[in-house]
Order: structure tokens, then sequence, then C-alpha cells
């Protein structure tokens, strides 16, 4: 009770699952409708699933034991594959020192910032503490109700969370490999920038001129073009909004639902189905036009790549087209307002068109209980990916060991 006032179970279900899975829709306005403990509650939630489960259960068995079994090696290695055994305590040591100093260094832009509109100190630290780790983590809370819908003329704030989220957006080793001093420059790394730097672009090209005249309309030229990058960013799993989702036209909306299907990039802290995964299904096309081999950067992508990115594809496919189904069949909401929610959702985004009954929340807010149950799963799907998931309610085979032979005199 006292995270918030009269929140119900349901809702308080739907947060915790938003706020783990990095998410960023929400049924409660987080700036009113919870106390500071809960906003607290949230936020470490959030950096839990923004940092990775695995990643966190690994310093929590580092603290306890000391050292990583085997087997926890192993089981990180699932969660990071570009990652060799003996290198993982490392890894997982950079990732939560990189953490920290970058949402660090975004707290104290942020803080400055804050200040300088004028927040009371104590207001502008919760603020610029509490956003640089949900940008950081592309969660998209907000302290404020308008989320940073006050803030569309300014240029700090949303710039720093703009960085935040496309740098948290990137991947953990993506991050890695670009600060150590390696010279070679790993395949899945040059798939992560030129992907995401590509439909980052696209996002910019469409909805610039797109909303020119519409809720672009009257800002000055640098502030239209600041809000357009940072509305490109926020659909690959962030969340934030410096603008009303509902307004946009409906091709800004086609685009935008695109950006979040396809997510952030692997071991980061976004959802989707991936950026390497839409690169791989693209050499797959170009591979089989060409009648070759899906070649890349002098490298031949592995069957068991490209049988992985088919799956991905198909399954979040199928996923977000039977929870939309399903949504449709118990909620009455309009389609585009209800595919919308169901991809951002999906993608772990946050991004929503708003409900039509309650300002300042998502559009589940109008779900009944079976509704908001369809979302909490799909946000729980996306978050630790639909083949993760289902190889886990399959099961595996199990492995019969044959010991290596060896001859015993007798007799």
């Amino acid at each position: 009770p006292f995270s918030g006032n009269r929140i119900s179970f349901i809702d308080a279900l739907y947060t915790s699952t938003s706020a783990t899975c990095v998410t960023g829709l929400i049924i409660r306005d987080t700036a009113k409708d919870f106390t500071l403990f809960g906003k607290i509650v949230i936020a470490f939630l959030i950096q839990i699933g923004g940092i990775g489960y695995m990643s966190f259960s690994a310093l929590l068995l580092g603290l306890f034991r000391g050292r990583l079994s085997f087997f926890d090696r192993l089981a990180i290695q699932e969660s990071y594959k570009t990652l060799n055994l003996k290198n993982i305590g490392n890894f997982i040591v950079k990732v939560i020192i990189f953490t920290g100093i970058m949402e660090s260094i975004g707290a104290v832009i942020l803080l400055l910032g804050f200040l300088r509109k004028g927040f009371p100190f104590p207001h502008a630290l919760g603020h610029a503490i509490f956003h640089s780790i949900s940008a950081f983590c592309n969660a998209g809370f907000s302290t404020f109700s308008n989320n940073l819908g006050d803030f569309k003329t300014d240029i700090i704030i949303p710039l720093t969370v703009a960085l935040l989220l496309f740098t948290g957006g990137l991947g953990f080793p993506v991050l890695v490999e670009i600060t150590s001093k390696r010279k070679y420059t790993s395949i899945h790394t040059k798939f992560v920038l030129i992907t995401s730097s590509v439909l980052f672009l696209l996002g910019v090209i469409v909805f610039l001129p797109v909303e020119w005249d519409n809720t672009l309309k009257g800002i000055p030229l640098l502030n239209k073009i600041m809000v357009s990058v940072f509305h490109s960013l926020t659909p690959r799993t962030a969340g934030f909004s410096l603008l009303d989702i509902s307004l946009l036209k409906r091709a800004t909306i086609f685009i935008t639902m695109i950006l979040m299907f396809i997510g952030a990039s692997p071991g980061g802290t976004g959802g989707g189905i991936k950026t390497t995964t839409l690169s791989v299904l693209l050499i797959k096309v170009k591979s089989v036009l060409k009648d070759e081999p899906p070649n890349i950067f002098g490298r031949r992508i592995s069957q068991a790549s490209v049988d992985a990115a088919h799956s991905i594809f198909f399954f979040s496919i199928f996923w977000v087209l039977t929870s939309f189904f399903f949504i449709l069949l118990y909620e009455n909401m309009d389609i585009l307002r209800a595919a919308f929610e169901v991809v951002s959702a999906f993608g772990t985004v946050g991004l929503s068109m708003g409900s039509r009954s309650m300002a300042n929340v998502s559009a589940s807010y109008d779900f009944s209980m079976v509704g908001k149950l369809i979302i909490i799963i799909t946000m729980f799907v996306g978050r630790v990916g639909i083949l993760t998931l289902l190889s886990s309610l399959m099961g595996r085979e199990r492995v019969v060991i044959k010991y290596p032979e060896e001859k015993v005199m007798v007799g």
C-alpha cells in the first residue's frame, strides 16, 4: 500500500512487468499515483531488467559465491552468444561498470538541464536519476505525467535522453567491444552499427517531412530536427515521447510500428525481433536472388543463424497477430490503437496512442483484466525472446553422455 495510491493487484502486476521488461506502458500515472518509495521500486526493477536478468544473477552469484561455476557461465553464454566461456566474468564486470558510468553521466547532464528549467535541487536530482536509468535501460517510464512533452522546445534534456537510449539499445556486447582496444570488429558489431544507423536515418527521413505541418507545426527549425531525431530513436524500444502519439499522421504511426517491431540489438536493454535478425533476413533474401550463399564482409552466415532468424520472424509475427486478435475479441477498441498497443508491448517500447478515458496513461488502461493480462504476457515474451520462451516450454532432448572407451586387462 505504501508504494502507491489504491493500486489494484492487476495494475501493480502490469506496472511491475512493464518496468522489469523495460517497456514503459503504464496504466497508472507514474508521477501522481506512486509514492517516492513506489518510484524507487520501479527504478530498481527497470535497472534489473535493463542490465539483463543473467547479468544481474551473475552479479549476485559472484558476490555470494565469490566466483561463477561452469554452469553459471554456460547459462550466461546462452544470453550473450557472441561470448566465450572464459571471458564471461570480465564481460559482466564491464557491463556493470559501463552501465554505472553512462547512467551517472546522464544523471549529471539531466540534473543541469532540470536546474536550468527552474526545478528545486532535490526534485531535479530525483528526476535526473530516474530518467537516466529509464533512458539507458530503454524503459520509457517518466516521473512527469506528460512524459517529456513539456521539453520539446528544449535541447539538453531530449538530446541527453536520446543518446542514452541509443547507447543502451546497441547491446552490451557491442558496447564492450567498441570501448575495448581490439582492432578487429566482429560481424555482429558491424551488423548492429550499420542496421541501427540505417533505421535511424529512415525514421528521421520519414518523420520530419510527414509531420512538418502537423505535430511539428509552430516549432523552431532546430527543435523540429531534434524532435524528429528523438522520435526516430524512441520506437527502438525506448518509449519516451515529446509529442502526443495519437496526433501523428497514420503514415508516421505505420513507420513507428515497423521500427517498434524490429526493436533494438541483441544483448542490450531492448526488445523486438532485433536488428541482427533483420540483417540476416535481408542478406538471405539477397543470396536467394543472386543464387549464392549468404555472404557478408567476407564471411558466410551460418545456416543456424539463418534458421534462427526465420524462426524468430515467423513466431514473432504469429504472436503479435494472435495477441492482436484476442485484444479485438475481448476489447472494444479501434483497430489501429489496438495494433499499436500490441506491437509496442511486444517490442517492449512503451509508446501508446493513449487511453480514451484517462489522460497520461496507455491505451491498456481501457482494457479489461483479460486485455491487460494479454499485454502483460506479450511484454514478457518480447523481453525474454520468443525462441527462448518456446525452447524452455518445449524442453530439450536428454543427451546421453558416452565416455571414451578403455581396455581393461581381465583374466
